[in-house]
C-alpha cells in the first residue's frame, strides 16, 4: 500500500535525523545561548540555519503526507490519526530556531510515535 510506504519513509527519515541530532543537540543549544548573548560565530549561525531548514523539510513532507491521506479515499479513514503531524513539525522548527534543539528533537519523537502507531493500525 502506497500510504504505508510513505509513512515508513517518513519514519526512516525522522529517525535517521534524530540519531544524528542526538549527538549534537546539547552543543547546538549551547551555541544558541551564545548567539542570544551576542557571542556566536558565523559558523554557528550557519549550523543553526541548516538544522532549522531540516525541520522545515520535515514539516513540508508531513504536510504533503497529510494531504495525500486526506485526498485518497482508501487512506481517508487513517487521516485523523495523522492530522496534526505537520503542525507538530512546525512547533519543532520553532523550538529549534529559538535554541531549544533538544526539545525540538523530543517533539519529533512524538511525531515518529504517531506515525508508527498509524502504520501499525493500517495492517
Amino acid at each position: 500500500m502506497e500510504g504505508a510506504t510513505r509513512i515508513a519513509t517518513q519514519i526512516k527519515n525522522l529517525t535517521t535525523f534524530l540519531y544524528l541530532l542526538g549527538g549534537v543537540a546539547k552543543d547546538l543549544d549551547a551555541q544558541a545561548a551564545a548567539a542570544r548573548s551576542g557571542t556566536s560565530s558565523p559558523t554557528q549561525e550557519r549550523n543553526m540555519a541548516k538544522i532549522t531548514s531540516n525541520f522545515e523539510d520535515f514539516r513540508v513532507g508531513l504536510e504533503s503526507l497529510e494531504t495525500y491521506f486526506s485526498s485518497t479515499a482508501e487512506l481517508r479513514p487513517y487521516y485523523a490519526k495523522l492530522l496534526g503531524s505537520a503542525d507538530e513539525a512546525a512547533s519543532a522548527k520553532s523550538q529549534a530556531a529559538t535554541g531549544h534543539v533538544d526539545q525540538a528533537g523530543h517533539t519529533l519523537l512524538i511525531i515518529v510515535n504517531r506515525l508508527a502507531d498509524l502504520l501499525a493500525s493500517m495492517r
